[in-house]
């Protein structure tokens, strides 16, 4: 095994503030002989991390004075889809009517028309949920995306069955 492999390590965090954070994080390169003050440490920029003023990023160099910041590319490049996206009106109106479809059929009546639905028409699957739009997680505007592609038909019939009050 190359010295570097035994570096790999993920830890359950027991607290989410940049304290425990960094305290775990520090404490995990010590745990593996490192001297913090002169070794190179990484981490993203989830917003715990990112805060020049009390987060991970104001913390750690304190005790690593080596450590460097850098935003999660993943995030910028959701980011930057996001923005993208805002530009191309056809798409402004898809995902503003994802969003409202989203919060109708989360109302109490319609879920449960929804559900109803579901089990109808797909008897053999479980039921899917519409998904709330996020502008930090791309991946529920795909998850939202094929849900509706994937039950068009029910979304179809549940919005006609509160249309008509029918049930």
């Amino acid at each position: 095994m190359h010295i570097y492999e035994s570096f790999l390590d993920f830890k359950s965090a027991v607290g989410l503030d940049a304290k425990s954070l960094s305290d775990m994080i520090l404490q995990t390169l010590q745990s593996y002989g490192l001297d913090v003050k002169t070794c190179l440490v990484g981490y993203d920029g989830a917003s715990v991390m990112s805060g020049a003023q009390k987060g991970v990023q104001q913390r750690v160099p304190e005790a690593a004075p080596l450590a460097v910041y850098t935003h999660c590319y993943a995030h910028k490049l959701n980011l930057v889809l996001v923005e993208c996206c805002k530009s191309v009106s056809d798409a402004v109106d898809f995902f503003v009517l994802l969003e409202k479809l989203y919060v109708f059929v989360s109302g109490a009546i319609p879920h449960k028309v929804w559900l109803d639905v579901q089990k109808e028409l797909y008897r053999d699957e479980p039921p899917r949920q519409l998904q709330r739009l996020s502008d930090t997680r791309w991946a529920c505007r795909v998850t939202a995306c094929r849900n509706v592609r994937d039950r068009f038909d029910a979304l179809i019939m549940t919005l006609a069955r509160r249309d008509s009050g029918r049930r």
